[in-house]
């Protein structure tokens, strides 16, 4: 398809960059791996990372709102739970309290 990104029928120009040693290594011990050159394996990467983009912004996106989504419910669990610890008769709204803190409320770290 015409415009597509990588699509070998498009008019095409040379692009060079430089890598340190360590890189240089990586990319050519894979690209032997695969039984390809490490120039083709280096231009399918740039060609994945340039069509990923978009798909990275949406899945960064929805992560945001999925976290802010658990944090509500996180929120809604501890209000129920220490209603229902209080309303039994089993702690002292206090003592629900701190223990919705450190049992339900807490902080969900995930790094992308």
């Amino acid at each position: 398809m015409a415009g597509e990104i990588g699509n070998p029928r498009q008019s095409s120009s040379t692009i060079g960059f430089r890598v340190n040693d360590e890189i240089r290594r990586a990319l050519c011990g894979k690209a032997e791996l695969f039984g390809r050159s490490a120039n083709d394996l280096a231009r399918q990467y740039v060609i994945e990372a340039l069509s990923t983009e978009e798909e990275r912004s949406t899945l960064r996106q929805e992560v945001s709102r999925l976290r802010a989504e658990i944090a509500e419910l996180r929120e809604d669990l501890a209000l129920v739970a220490k209603a229902l610890l209080v309303s039994a008769g089993k702690v002292t709204p206090e003592v629900a309290e701190t223990w919705a803190e450190e049992n339900l409320k807490s902080a969900i770290v995930i790094d992308l």
